[in-house]
């Protein structure tokens, strides 16, 4: 696919994105093009290995214990990167996610992880709002927040690249646009990328 490109189609037959095929003896020509490749090399290895490993563990999980909230206490309580007062939902998550109630637990770490990620941003002094002319403000598009040069300077940045696929790329898994757009199927939150998401929450 480096060589060819493809189209990347979505669950319901779209064509999300064309990928163009990567010049392989000048991959440094075009930046984004060769990030874009990157992220879909990612989410290829990803799906491998949330169906392989991640699945196989989780249903070795689910045979051996009774998963409930408090087992989970020593992941969430003074966890340093989870935003205070957000113990509680992350726990619960984490929680469904091990039981296996995928569904429901991505439709809560997308968006958890993704104020996560906001929380760190404004901990290490980036700038996480617009600020418009005539006063007001909104919140950056989480793209812009993994590109905050605060962050890239202070935290790991093959973490970023992770989670900026897994959340944000439509060259990745793009979990989060399609958790807030309602449109991720109950069959897709059990698939390897999803499994392997809620993986890398916990770790």
């Amino acid at each position: 696919t480096h060589l060819f490109g493809k189209n990347l189609i979505n669950a319901r037959g779209q064509i999300i994105l064309t990928l163009p095929p990567l010049d392989i003896r000048n991959v440094d020509k075009d930046p984004k093009l060769l990030e874009l490749h990157m992220y879909q090399n990612a989410v290829k290895k990803q799906q491998i290995v949330g169906d392989i490993w991640v699945k196989n563990i989780l249903l070795l999980i689910k045979d051996r214990f009774v998963i409930e909230n408090s087992m989970i206490d020593f992941l969430v309580k003074g966890n340093p990167i989870i935003p205070e007062g957000r113990e509680g939902i992350f726990q619960k998550a984490i929680c469904m996610f091990l039981r296996g109630e995928f569904y429901e637990a991505i439709h809560i770490l997308a968006p958890q992880t993704e104020n996560l990620f906001r929380n760190i941003a404004a901990e290490v002094g980036g700038l996480t709002v617009t600020l418009e002319n005539d006063g007001s403000s909104m919140e950056k598009v989480l793209s812009s927040i993994f590109n905050l040069p605060e962050m890239l300077d202070s935290y790991d940045n093959d973490i970023l690249f992770t989670f900026k696929g897994l959340l944000n790329e439509q060259a990745g898994a793009n979990i989060r646009n399609e958790v807030a757009h309602g449109i991720i199927e109950e069959a897709a939150c059990s698939s390897g990328v999803c499994l392997y998401f809620g993986a890398a929450v916990i770790k």
